[in-house]
């Protein structure tokens, strides 16, 4: 009769899981959980600042292509239309600042310098764009300049085109968001 109660002692102790190693494998586990959550929060993040970073680029795309169109030797005024109203921008040589020597990563020289404040920037040369979508609103402060490009004999036949738009800082459910500014350059003419 001992014999046959240490067989079936044997038998059901090595049947199904402690109660130290369900709890275990339950922190093991929740801790996975949180670390998948806590990536899943950061790719939406990440998501929403790339998809602000691509606005930036489009609209410095939309400004620079209009400037482009316009012959060299011709300092117009063009009008370009964001969601709300049109705004003037001025084709001839001048406009924004533009920054020597670089002083955070990711800046050239070159770059429309953003450290200036907008009444700066000279009349024609910088806007607020308002991009609109699914009813919410979206500033960006875009920034050109135009530099006379000297081609043969010295006359100026060409531009060289430096536009630059920067999405304002947002704060969204206590986060700041910020992206650095986009600058894209041309050379209209030659």
């Amino acid at each position: 009769m001992i014999k046959r109660m240490q067989r079936v002692r044997g038998k059901t102790g090595d049947q199904g899981f402690t109660l130290i190693e369900i709890m275990i494998a339950t922190l093991v586990l929740g801790t996975a959980m949180l670390g998948a959550l806590a990536m899943i929060l950061v790719g939406i993040r990440r998501n929403t600042s790339l998809r602000m970073d691509t606005t930036s680029a489009n609209i410095a795309q939309t400004v620079l292509e209009d400037i482009a169109a316009i012959q060299p030797t011709n300092d117009t005024t063009i009008a370009i239309n964001d969601c709300i109203q049109p705004q003037s921008i001025k084709t001839k040589p001048g406009g924004a600042a533009v920054v020597a020597a670089p002083n955070w990563p990711g800046q050239n020289p070159g770059d429309i310098d953003f450290s200036q404040a907008k009444g700066s920037v000279g009349a024609g040369y910088q806007m607020d764009y308002v991009a609109c979508a699914n009813g919410v609103q979206i500033t960006y402060d875009v920034r050109w300049r135009i530099d006379p490009v000297a081609v043969g004999g010295g006359k100026n036949w060409a531009k060289l085109v430096t536009v630059a738009a920067l999405q304002e800082t947002t704060v969204q459910s206590g986060a700041i968001s910020f992206s650095p500014p986009v600058t894209l350059r041309t050379v209209v003419g030659m």
